[in-house]
C-alpha cells in the first residue's frame, strides 16, 4: 500500500472551493478543475512514502507483473488501465467526445508520423487509448450527454421560429435519426465562421424571447442552458448543438456512462469521474481550444441516447467488494465502488487488480498482513496487484477504483 500526492488540473472552468476542501485547504487563488490519482504520462501520482517521491507511472513500469498482475498486465502492458479523477465544474465544459480503441490507435499513429509534438495544442490525440468514462454526482449537476430523439430535437429548433433552421428540421424528422442528426451536426461544423456566428446569435436572441414569455414551454432549461453558453462563447456554434443533447440533472450518488463517440458536456456541480487511463479529447464546441472537425465526425455516434441515468446498486455478500455500492458499465479497463463503514464492520477490499482509493470523509484504516494505513478526508493510496488482501474498517465513505467488469449482484 502507498500513500499518495496527486495532481490538480487547473482548468479555467474549475472551482476555487471543491478540491481545496477535500484536501483541507483554504479557497485555492486560481481554479482547480480535475484531482489526477494515477499513472497517466501528463499528471501521475505520485508516491509520498517513497524517498524522491517517485510517480506511480515509474514504478508500475519498473515491476508491471507485481503492481499489475499477470492478468491485467497481458491485458494493459506495463500500464494502470484507469484513471480517476474529482471534477469540480463552475463553468461549463467544452462540448467533447472520446474515440474508441482503434479510433486511437489509428489517429494517435498519423499524429505521430507527421511529427505533431505531444503538446501541441493543434493535436487530437496524446495517446493510443480509447477513454470510457464514468461520473458519479457528488452535489447536484448538471450534464449534456449524448443526442436527443431526433423529433424531440426538432420540436426544440422549430419553437425558435427560425427560418434558418427550416432544413436543419425537415432532416431531424426525415428517415433514420442517427442519419439526420448527422447530416445536421456536420452541416453545423461545416458552415463558414460568420455563418455559425450569425446563426448562433438568432438562437440565443429567440431562447431568450422564450423564457421570457408567459409560457416558456417544456424545454426552457435547455433554452436557459443555450443563453447561458451563448454568454461565454460568443458566436459559438455549439450553442446551437446544445440544443440536440440530452439535457441531464443529476442528484447525488447518481451517475452517467460516457461511451466512446457519445458528446457530452458537464454544465456545473462536482463529482467523481472513474475512466480508461486516456486524454484523448476531441472537441465540438463551447471552446477557444482545437475543434477538428474531419476528425470528430469520424468518432461520434449519432444514435439517440435514453436511460441515461445509473443508479448505484449493493453488492451482497459472497460477491468481491461485498458491502460497498457500485455502478454498472461495459468497461473492462475500470470498476467504481462507494464503501460508507459506520466503525462496526470489517470489509474486505475484494478486486484482485490493482486499487486508488480515496477517503471522502471521516477515517478509514486500510489493513493487511504486511501492515496498516489509516486515510482521512482528501488522502488516497495505491494498492498493488501483488499486496497481500486489504481490509478496511473505520467511520466515514471511501471511494474506490479498480479493474474489470463489475460483479454482478442478486
Amino acid at each position: 500500500m502507498y500513500r499518495l500526492e496527486n495532481e490538480i488540473r487547473n482548468y479555467a472552468w474549475g472551482s476555487r472551493k471543491v478540491i481545496a476542501d477535500l484536501l483541507g485547504r483554504d479557497d485555492a487563488d486560481r481554479p482547480e478543475a480535475e484531482l489526477w490519482l494515477g499513472a497517466h504520462p501528463l499528471g501521475s501520482s505520485r508516491i509520498a512514502d517513497c524517498d524522491g517521491s517517485p510517480t506511480l507511472k515509474h514504478e508500475i513500469e519498473l515491476d508491471p507483473d507485481r503492481h499489475l498482475g499477470e492478468a491485467v498486465h497481458a491485458e494493459f502492458p506495463s500500464r494502470l488501465p484507469f484513471l480517476f479523477k474529482v471534477l469540480a465544474a463552475d463553468r461549463p465544459l467544452s462540448l467533447q467526445a472520446h474515440p474508441n480503441a482503434a479510433r486511437a490507435r489509428a489517429g494517435f499513429a498519423a499524429e505521430e508520423a507527421a511529427g505533431i509534438p505531444i503538446d501541441d495544442p493543434m493535436r487530437s490525440y496524446r495517446d493510443s487509448f480509447d477513454k470510457p468514462e464514468l461520473f458519479v454526482a457528488l452535489v447536484p449537476c448538471e450534464v449534456l450527454c449524448g443526442f436527443r430523439e431526433a423529433a424531440q430535437a426538432a420540436d426544440i429548433l422549430a419553437r425558435l421560429g427560425i427560418s434558418q433552421l427550416g432544413p436543419y428540421i425537415a432532416s431531424l424528422l426525415t428517415g433514420r435519426a442517427s442519419d439526420g442528426l448527422r447530416v445536421v451536426v456536420t452541416t453545423l461544423l461545416s458552415l463558414p465562421s460568420e455563418a455559425k456566428a450569425n446563426l448562433a446569435g438568432q438562437v440565443i436572441e429567440e431562447c431568450r424571447r422564450i423564457l421570457g414569455s408567459d409560457e416558456p414551454g417544456p424545454h426552457a432549461r435547455a433554452y436557459y442552458w443555450a443563453v447561458r453558453l451563448g454568454e461565454a462563447y460568443p458566436g459559438d456554434i455549439g450553442v446551437v448543438m446544445s440544443l440536440l443533447l440530452n439535457l441531464i440533472e443529476l442528484q447525488p450518488d447518481q451517475a452517467i456512462f460516457q461511451a466512446p463517440g457519445m458528446l457530452h458536456a458537464y454544465l456545473h456541480g462536482a463529482g467523481l469521474e472513474a475512466q480508461a487511463n486516456s486524454d484523448n479529447t476531441l472537441r465540438g464546441g463551447l471552446t477557444p481550444k482545437h475543434v477538428d472537425v474531419a476528425e470528430l465526425l469520424k468518432i461520434l455516434d449519432f444514435e439517440p441516447a435514453v436511460d441515461q441515468i445509473i443508479e448505484p446498486i449493493q453488492i451482497e455478500d459472497g460477491e468481491p467488494c461485498a458491502g460497498a455500492r457500485t455502478w454498472r458499465t461495459p468497461a473492462r479497463s475500470f470498476a467504481l465502488y462507494d464503501w460508507n463503514l459506520d466503525g462496526t464492520t470489517k470489509r474486505e477490499l475484494g478486486t484482485s487488480g490493482p486499487s486508488i482509493v480515496l477517503c471522502l470523509h471521516g477515517e478509514v484504516t486500510l489493513m493487511n498482513s504486511a501492515g496498516e494505513m489509516t486515510l482521512t478526508k482528501g488522502e488516497s493510496a495505491y494498492i498493488a496487484s501483488g499486496e497481500p488482501q486489504v481490509s478496511i474498517h473505520g467511520t466515514g465513505r471511501l471511494s474506490h477504483v479498480s479493474v474489470g467488469q463489475v460483479p454482478r449482484s442478486r
